[in-house]
This record gives structure tokens, sequence and C-alpha cells, in this order.
């Protein structure tokens, strides 16, 4: 056991006398270390995985992002060349594909 782990512990039990307001000396076990030091290997894992998860939904946010992005770059790019050539029809084409992107929210006006 580690010199870390029996300070941590005795913190530990410093902190629920105080709280339980227990006046009378605890004796700390070996297994009552043992059992301290599991608990802290525990939530360390806990707070790995957290950050993992975390880290997760992050990087498929951003590639939500970047494929939205993409979409709207690719759509600007073919109303740009639309009413480059011009002619008949190019206004609606434009508001189809502009309403088609952009998932047929509110922000086309209607």
């Amino acid at each position: 056991m580690s010199y870390r782990m029996l300070v941590l512990a005795k913190k530990i039990v410093s902190e629920m006398k105080d709280f339980y307001q227990v006046n009378e000396p605890i004796k700390v076990e070996k297994s009552d270390i043992e059992t301290i030091e599991w608990l802290i290997e525990q939530a360390e894992k806990a707070e790995y995985y957290e950050m993992k998860y975390e880290n997760t939904g992050a990087i498929f946010n951003r590639r939500h992002m970047l494929d939205k992005i993409e979409r709207y770059e690719n759509a600007i790019k073919e109303c740009i060349d639309r009413m480059n050539e011009g002619g008949p029809g190019t206004r609606s084409f434009i508001y189809e594909k502009l309403k088609e992107v952009m998932g047929g929210t509110e922000c086309m006006g209607k």
C-alpha cells in the first residue's frame, strides 16, 4: 500500500468523523484502506471513460458539421452555376435547391 493511499484514507476517515460528528478515535484497518484504494481506482476509470465518451461526441459533432458544410457548399456552387447560365426556371431551381439543402426549414421565408 502506498503512502499516498494511507494519507488519503486518513483524510477520508477524518472528514467522515467531522461529518458524522464522531468524537472517539476510529481505527483504520488495512482492508478499509484497500477498499478506499479500489474506490479511487474506480473513480479514475469512470473519469477516463467519461472523457473518452465526451471526446467521441465531439468527433461525431465535428464530422457532422463538416458534412453539413460540404452539402451547403455544393448547393451554393450549383446555384451559382445555374445563375450564370440563366434562363427560364433559374429562380425556381435555386429556390428548390436551397430549400432541399436547408431541409425545408423555416428560414426559407415560408
